[in-house]
């Protein structure tokens, strides 16, 4: 259930988070970067009510990757939350059985 009172009372700190992510996808994009297939991953994810996830996170404790169309998968809601700000070799420390 959306909660209003919770979102305006947390309005400030939502606002620095979008644009602290959006500075760095401006950071992460090379100019070599396919924007139009971007764009595509980014509109299939809409019609398809998917989330994009960064195969490589763009601010990862061990790694960062790019703003690109080869590091862009669709996943669920449930499975990007579940993989968090994780790359694949960091998630396999992860037994199955235990929470991400």
């Amino acid at each position: 259930q959306y909660d209003k009172t919770k979102y305006q009372r947390h309005y400030a700190k939502i606002v620095q988070r979008v644009r602290l992510r959006e500075e760095a996808l401006k950071q992460r994009i090379p100019t070599w970067a396919n924007r139009e297939a971007i764009d595509a991953i980014y509109a299939e994810a809409r019609r398809t009510n998917m989330t994009v996830d960064h195969i490589v996170p763009l601010r990862g404790k061990t790694v960062s990757g790019l703003h690109v169309e080869n590091n862009l998968q669709l996943l669920s809601r449930e499975e990007n939350s579940r993989k968090g700000n994780r790359f694949k070799e960091q998630m396999l420390w992860h037994s199955p059985t235990s929470p991400m």
